[in-house]
């Protein structure tokens, strides 16, 4: 089973590779930025309360969503506390913060929150999903968030430190200077989730 996953990280660097220039291109710079404000500004504010900083980042990763006011208030109380705990526990995190507007249990925000916090930590995202799933990495049906979710880190840890990876950093460099200083983790979630946005 190890040395069919490998071979499917494999094929989809592969894919990356060969598509890098399209998957760059399809990345808007000023919402690339937008992601940089929320970063460089979580630990300027009280993110609890500040309004400009929550409605940026609904703006951002809520799209769409119906998350409820409760949700919003717990979900930005616990990034206030822990955004100087680069270890924040996803399985935690997710017990603690209230079901969706939809009644569902929110993986994927709680990733968002986590990826925050700790930008070395991959966001779960219906789009990065599709992409790996086309290359039989996504999420497997039978599992908990908790298992999908370490399938995630395991599945992007070993890309980003697979030594083709470097060609994607450059490539990501060279089209964004401004954003150089992302880190790998970020910058391979975005090509992964453009990947999945052109499928």
């Amino acid at each position: 089973m190890g040395a069919i996953r490998r071979r499917n990280r494999q094929r989809l660097m592969d894919h990356l590779l060969g598509n890098r220039i399209g998957l760059l291109a399809g990345l808007d710079e000023a919402w690339v930025s937008k992601y940089d404000w929320l970063q460089r500004n979580l630990h300027a504010r009280n993110v609890a309360e500040d309004l400009l900083y929550r409605t940026r980042f609904r703006d951002f990763y809520f799209r769409g969503v119906g998350t409820g006011d409760r949700f919003k208030d717990v979900f930005f109380g616990i990034l206030q506390r822990e955004k100087d705990n680069p270890s924040v526990s996803f399985e935690e995190t997710l017990a603690e913060l209230p079901d969706l507007a939809t009644g569902k249990r929110p993986p994927s925000f709680t990733s968002k929150l986590i990826a925050t916090i700790n930008p070395d930590k991959p966001v779960w995202d219906n789009n990065v999903w599709k992409c790996l799933s086309a290359y039989r990495l996504g999420k497997r049906v039978n599992s908990s968030n908790v298992e999908n979710y370490r399938r995630l880190v395991e599945t992007t840890i070993a890309l980003v430190e697979n030594p083709a990876f470097a060609t994607l950093r450059d490539s990501f460099d060279h089209r964004f200077r401004h954003f150089a200083h992302f880190t790998d983790m970020k910058k391979l979630d975005l090509y992964l989730w453009e990947c999945g946005r052109q499928r």
